[in-house]
């Protein structure tokens, strides 16, 4: 039939960690929210996700920029969006990793990187999701120069993007992360039947 559509083929297992990567690379994630509610709930029909992490910013970060309202109001939508279509999943938002700026003769945090993360902190906050501040776990100011400089490097000299090391360590934060919030929910299921 010429009027067919499809949008993916799963050939998974019934069991083991899954994933599948909405990839909207140089975007700020807003146009996430433009996806058809009946599309989604096809995907939440048949592939039952348990967690949907969103991970957005880096692309809107503007060193001359001082306010973020309008992208906490944007990101909220898209959260809420989500929410809506997939009712029964949990909702991490990572917060923005450190990109770096040059400041006359040094590289500095960008100074928007503050003003988007209170952003994405306040819509998770907002949309009862949780968040992970990947700026804190890395170091926070100046951490992507400081990732960028070590030996071996954990991130490139565009002081914006991770190495294949860096990545794998932030994996590891993640990991650890999401482990640990799997133990507070145990041990609370177990004291609260």
């Amino acid at each position: 039939n010429s009027n067919q559509h499809f949008y993916g083929l799963s050939s998974e297992s019934d069991s083991g960690v899954i994933i599948d990567n909405f990839s909207s690379r140089g975007n700020s994630g807003l146009a996430l929210a433009s996806i058809n509610s009946e599309i989604l709930k096809s995907f939440n029909k048949w592939m039952d996700y348990d967690l949907i992490v969103f991970q957005f910013g880096i692309n809107v970060t503007n060193a001359n920029m001082k306010d973020y309202n309008w992208y906490y109001k944007a990101f909220l939508k898209v959260i809420e969006h989500y929410k809506k279509n997939f009712p029964n999943t949990s909702i991490l938002i990572i917060g923005l990793a450190d990109r770096g700026y040059k400041n006359v003769d040094e590289i500095i945090t960008n100074p928007s990187i503050p003003l988007i993360l209170k952003s994405q902190y306040k819509a998770a906050i907002s949309a009862d999701v949780s968040f992970y501040n990947l700026f804190e776990a890395m170091g926070s100011y100046k951490s992507m120069k400081a990732w960028a400089d070590k030996k071996p490097p954990l991130a490139n000299k565009d002081y914006t993007h991770f190495n294949h090391r860096g990545g794998a360590t932030v994996a590891g934060y993640l990991f650890e992360f999401l482990n640990n919030q799997y133990q507070l929910y145990y041990q609370n299921a177990q004291k609260n039947p």
